[in-house]
């Protein structure tokens, strides 16, 4: 079946973007000009694609201007757009921008369009869209080494933090970049994602006590800030030194040296107050800059520069020398400096290492105060010193510590939709990265050997001792409930890694399971699930679906449900534009919020594109014998009952069977027939069939090997009808 060409425009005019929204238009704006006014022109910026639509016409613009609700468009409109006839703006919402994730479902979809007939004539297009995506996916990726979020993925373009679930998205998109346009960074970022970031996501925090031991399974997410600190010696009492005459210690002198003269050793400390360093930071620079004397004769000094390994050093009105020294220590060996100008900056080696030893003491707190030593360590001439600027001398001249710093702040729940990243890394271990085949396979083990349980038990997360409880969790007020979408994930990444496996099944058909009820009576999981899900009393927990599991699904449905497959086809097809919302209420299929979203698009745009009428051995029945009747699904049931639109199946129909019945009262057997059908038709749903309307009754369906083959029910007349 043909994607519908509003799914590929939003694909290709949309993403990165991961939602987008319509604003109506409080003005009827004539063609062959650029002014649109909205509603709220702070739905949108400049440079955004939008589409401007009525009910009888559509065209594609980009903002150029703004100027509070009036629109400037880059082109002249094409046609003339009417307020009464539902006038809007269609654009990105700008609470949400542009994402990784976004960008890695939709070269999902295009890869596979790029080759689809449908879209010959569009490969240039396709080609460029998905290069262009998979660059703007490299811009997202931490790529500073030593971090905690090396190789991972920002989870929006203005966030912080790195989940392991968009690396595990992030992966196979890639990964078909590269195969499509061999350009190595799409394959390196890849790897990098994979055997870096989601292995260091899998391993670290058992490593940094994030978690009480290692489960295998992967923390959520991390979240990377970057800052700085800054401090100046600003007190007699911070610095001091060891003079080379005699050897005393004092603090309030105007200058110090640094090395050895005449043999004696020189030393010098600095206290620096309000080191604004949050505990465990990873530290990136460090340095200390001071100002020297006019005299500096430094040829062959061998310095050592020390940390005082106190949480907050105190200041240095008493000789600090015998103080604890940090085990780092940074060895500075500078070289000939001669006769050095007064007052030029001097800076010292990197000092990371002790700024992180200091920053890790249990008792550390941002905003206490860090102390160094720098002593003589094996200076070779009888005087090579430096005579350096103490505060007495002039405050401003007091020395400078400058960090810079990475934040890191760990989510150490561990998701069941974390199943989804066995995709790539099976992608990885198989293919494109076959020298850590081992490395890529003893993940996979390790994580579902952890992850199993709690997915088959349909838990969302874990919670990790020390900091969680170390148990499993859904969500809702008793924790009955979860959603639907990580879980068809999970259940995607699964099925990939070992197919129809007993735990697939498992899942999978007790989800399925999961019926129309009272309060939803419209709800039927043969179309998708619904965003909220009760395991516990096995009901619909909201009133809409989450348009996206359809597309998850359809491969699962595909192979192992091809009734519900061919029955949500049916629907999407029919409401193509209520399904992009990512959710269609059960009543109607109108979107419970109006906003489009990029994942729900590109999943259900794979659907189209794989889409094959199922053929069965009773579809060939159905095609050949069947007749066409018309299904319309009970949507409420409360005081009157109202049905869905009409829905058009194949039906072999013959009279019922007295034996078979319990004739009701006021019913004669004529009223009575049996359907026997391939969609997944449900209690009082209406049947209609030669202009009379009949309530379905009495279902029973027939399986073979755990695959649906049709459906049997007795229908009613409805009296009246």
């Amino acid at each position: 079946m043909n994607v519908p060409d509003a799914y590929y425009q939003f694909i290709m005019k949309y993403a990165p973007y991961f939602y987008v929204i319509p604003t109506a238009m409080t003005q009827d704006p004539p063609a062959s000009q650029k002014d649109v006014t909205v509603a709220d022109g702070s739905n949108f910026q400049v440079g955004y694609p939008v589409e401007i639509k009525d009910d009888a016409h559509s065209e594609w613009n980009e903002v150029a201007a703004i100027n509070v609700n009036v629109l400037t468009m880059v082109n002249d409109l094409q046609y003339t757009y009417y307020v009464a006839k539902n006038g809007k703006v269609e654009g990105p919402d700008p609470a949400f921008g542009r994402g990784a994730f976004p960008a890695a479902f939709a070269i999902d979809f295009l890869y596979e369009a790029y080759s689809a007939k449908q879209f010959e004539s569009q490969k240039t297009d396709i080609f460029n869209k998905i290069v262009s995506l998979a660059d703007f996916i490299l811009t997202q990726q931490w790529i500073t080494p030593g971090s905690e979020a090396y190789g991972g993925f920002k989870s929006s373009e203005t966030s912080d933090q790195y989940w392991s679930i968009d690396a595990g998205r992030c992966i196979p998109p890639l990964l078909k970049a590269y195969e499509l346009t061999e350009t190595a960074s799409y394959l390196n970022a890849a790897k990098l994602a994979g055997a870096t970031f989601l292995y260091n996501m899998q391993h670290r925090p058992s490593e940094l006590g994030q978690h009480d031991k290692y489960y295998g399974g992967f923390a959520r997410a991390i979240i990377v800030a970057l800052g700085d600190a800054q401090s100046q010696v600003n007190q007699s009492s911070d610095d001091g030194r060891v003079h080379r005459v005699g050897g005393g210690y004092d603090y309030n002198s105007s200058s110090a040296w640094m090395g050895v003269y005449n043999g004696n050793e020189e030393k010098v400390c600095w206290r620096f107050q309000n080191v604004n360093i949050p505990k465990n930071a990873r530290i990136i620079s460090a340095k200390i800059t001071f100002k020297p004397m006019d005299y500096i004769n430094i040829e062959d000094a061998h310095l050592k520069i020390y940390g005082i390994d106190e949480a907050n050093t105190e200041t240095f009105l008493t000789n600090p020398f015998g103080r604890p020294h940090t085990s780092a220590a940074i060895d500075w060996d500078p070289e000939i400096w001669g006769h050095f100008p007064e007052y030029d900056p001097i800076e010292t080696p990197d000092l990371s290492d002790i700024i992180a030893e200091i920053v890790s003491i249990e008792e550390w707190i941002a905003g206490n105060a860090i102390g160094f030593f720098i002593e003589d360590d094996g200076s070779v001439l009888p005087i090579s010193d430096a005579e350096i600027h103490m505060y007495d001398a002039n405050p401003a001249y007091g020395p400078i510590l400058e960090v810079e710093y990475e934040e890191r702040t760990w989510f150490p729940e561990m998701d069941v939709e974390n199943l989804y990243d066995f995709i790539g890394l099976k992608m990885l271990a198989e293919t494109y990265d076959t020298a850590n085949k081992t490395k890529y396979e003893t993940m996979m083990s390790d994580a579902v050997a952890f992850l199993r349980s709690g997915f088959e038990d349909l838990y969302l997360w874990f919670d990790p001792l020390p900091s969680g409880d170390g148990k499993w969790h859904r969500v809702g007020i008793n924790e009955t409930e979860i959603y639907d979408d990580p879980i068809s994930f999970a259940l995607l990444g699964l099925y990939t890694y070992e197919g129809w496996s007993l735990t697939c099944q498992n899942v999978y058909n007790f989800l399925q399971s999961i019926r129309a009820d009272a309060a939803h009576p419209g709800y039927n999981p043969a179309i998708c699930w619904p965003g909220y899900i009760d395991v516990v009393t096995r009901f619909a927990a909201c009133t809409y679906y989450d348009a996206i599991t359809s597309g998850i699904l359809w491969k699962i449905r595909k192979n192992h449900d091809k009734s519900s497959l061919q029955f949500s086809m049916k629907i999407i097809n029919k409401y193509q534009e209520e399904f992009m919302n990512w959710g269609p209420l059960f009543t109607d299929y109108s979107p419970i919020t109006e906003q489009k979203a990029m994942a729900n698009t590109a999943w259900l745009s794979l659907l189209f594109l794989n889409y094959e009428d199922p053929i069965t051995r009773f579809t060939q029945i159905l095609r050949a014998h069947g007749e066409n009747v018309i299904l319309y699904a009970v949507q409420q049931a409360a005081d009157t009952i109202s049905y869905a639109e009409a829905v058009d199946i194949k039906a072999i129909i013959s009279p019922a069977r007295i034996e078979e019945l319990l004739i009701e009262p006021g019913y004669i057997i004529k009223d009575y027939l049996t359907i026997h059908v391939f969609a997944p038709i449900r209690h009082h749903d209406k049947v209609r069939r030669k202009g009379v309307d009949y309530e379905v009754l009495n279902i029973q369906e027939f399986a073979f090997q755990g695959d649906i083959l049709y459906r049997k029910a007795t229908l009613r007349r409805l009296l009246g009808a």
